[in-house]
């Protein structure tokens, strides 16, 4: 698994670039912990409903690696292995044979799973596998109950739709352990078993915030009705920038989900719909073997696909163990949560991914259980030199479909050149930076207050000087920025930064440009 999983990232970081906004905020979050300001709070800490503790993982990470850019791919590669250990440990806590659990490494390891983005959901799936690995071997009910418990509530401050599943299955321990407690009168361990996951749950509710405090759940279902909208009839719009002008025509001034299925419950409705019949091929998107065999050996993978999850059922339905049992509890109590998110708002694939790795870990249990395949050292081996050589990696190629030969990696776009050419300026005063995405200043390790692109409320200009902005990051992505590019003061202004007072530092391989007002100091180590 590890071979596998080390195969999976090696050199990973030369052939793609770090993604904005998501992963980076979080990145920017950990690495930026106790620092007052975007994307932190007035204390320096992270918003309880933007996965605290995945911005923790990376604060941690970041003791150990300073390079920002690194750091991203670090953590990726980090939770591959994590995931895929996870994966093979809780497959072996069920009682499932060595061979199944490295196939289903496998699996996870050449589908589109670890591709998923933003990387959070994977760090939620590790929480998850993990929990549910100690969870399967507790001792006692009472013992079962508070590993998951505490699994969920972890998981509800790195996924807010997780904090769902905690209350579900909060309110079931309650109850269950309120009429045991009353047949045998024992209400003294039900009061200490309330107050250990009360306690953890106040402190890090008492430091973050509620995970499903906020806006964001509104923000994603109005984008992705936008999404939705845009795709289906065709249009022009960018959904991600003008995703309220499709609330405001057809829902009106709404700033809430409640709001928005009063005012219209029609289209509200229409949009659950089409959310649940675009599910099935999304999961299947995530899982499907990308193994770089010909189209005709492809057209098989959804018969295989379908088998594995018919065997893995029958399988689990053949009178389950009492750990296995108690990981289908977990199962169900994750479902509802991913259910409504999917359903609400949008079948990304992330929603997909915490309750996707426990579902290929039972499956592959079930299968387990239905062909009892007990191999020898010598077999095991060697089925693994197997599928590490048919493992492609993600840098191109190398694996035994395309003779060990590099296939044409995909080419690193703008980001580096531009964060690279920020960097060579040395700028080491604080700057106000005005971009599209967060953030090119990160990533160049800038001492930076970040604009928030999509709150201008004033003309371009008008703009500029309010916020004092000191460096604009003019790139294709901003001109294509209707909220930019419909203002005539930033035609003017990216046709001649010169003559509003910056200079403009050519980054001619990325077609981009800096411009950097005239009282910054700069220092370039290097023509641009």
């Amino acid at each position: 698994m590890v071979a596998i999983a080390v195969k999976v990232v090696v050199g990973v970081g030369a052939v793609r670039e770090t993604l904005f906004n998501d992963e980076s905020i979080y990145l920017a979050s950990g690495v930026r912990m106790l620092v007052p300001g975007y994307p932190n709070d007035a204390r320096g800490l992270p918003s309880g409903s933007f996965g605290p503790l995945y911005s923790c993982w990376y604060f941690v990470l970041h003791l150990f690696e300073h390079d920002l850019t690194r750091l991203y791919f670090l953590s990726w590669s980090l939770l591959v292995a994590l995931v895929c250990l996870a994966q093979y440990a809780l497959h072996r806590a069920l009682g499932g044979s060595v061979v199944f659990a490295m196939l289903t490494t496998f699996l996870l390891a050449t589908s589109r799973f670890f591709d998923v983005w933003p990387y959070v959901a994977h760090f939620a799936a590790l929480v998850v596998l993990v929990g549910a690995t100690v969870a399967v071997r507790a001792r006692s009910s009472r013992a079962f109950a508070r590993c998951v418990l505490w699994t969920l509530l972890a998981g509800a401050f790195v996924r807010p739709e997780l904090a769902l599943a905690f209350v579900f299955a909060a309110v079931s321990a309650l109850v269950v352990g309120a009429i045991a407690a009353r047949r045998r009168t024992r209400w003294r361990s039900l009061v200490v078993d309330v107050a250990l996951v009360a306690l953890p749950a106040a402190i890090l509710g008492g430091v973050f915030g509620n995970p499903m405090g906020g806006t964001r759940a509104f923000y994603a279902w109005g984008q992705h009705y936008a999404v939705q909208e845009v795709m289906r009839h065709q249009l022009a719009q960018d959904p991600w920038l003008e995703w309220y002008s499709f609330v405001q025509r057809d829902f009106g001034s709404v700033n809430d989900l409640s709001s928005a299925l009063r005012a219209n419950p029609a289209a509200f409705l229409e949009h659950f719909w089409l959310d649940a019949l675009a599910s099935p091929h999304s999961i299947y998107e995530i899982f499907e073997p990308g193994l770089l065999l010909p189209p005709s050996v492809e057209r098989v993978f959804p018969v295989l696909m379908f088998a594995f999850v018919a065997l893995g059922v029958l399988g689990l339905w053949r009178r389950p163990s009492l750990g296995l049992k108690r990981a289908l509890a977990l199962w169900v109590a994750l479902s509802a949560p991913t259910l409504v998110s999917v359903l609400l708002i949008y079948p990304r694939w992330h929603y997909f991914i915490a309750i996707g790795a426990l579902s290929i870990a039972l499956l592959a249990v079930g299968i387990s259980r239905r062909f009892r395949w007990t191999a020898s050292l010598h077999v095991c081996i060697a089925l693994a030199l197997a599928l590490l050589a048919i493992t492609p990696s993600r840098a191109g190629g190398l694996c035994l479909q395309t003779g060990f030969a590099r296939t044409p990696s995909p080419s690193v776009g703008e980001r580096p050149l531009v964060i690279a050419a920020l960097q060579g300026l040395r700028i080491t005063q604080h700057v106000v930076v005005l971009e599209q995405g967060y953030s090119y200043a990160l990533y160049a390790g800038l001492d930076f207050r970040w604009i928030e692109e999509w709150n201008r409320r004033v003309p371009f200009l008008d703009y500029l000087r309010q916020e004092d902005v000191s460096i604009v990051v003019l790139t294709y992505a901003m001109s294509l920025n209707p909220s930019f590019s419909n203002d005539t003061g930033f035609q003017e202004f990216q046709n001649d930064p010169e003559r509003f007072g910056f200079t403009s530092v050519s980054v001619a391989a990325a077609g981009a440009r800096i411009a950097v007002r005239n009282d910054v100091v700069i220092a370039r180590d290097r023509p641009l």
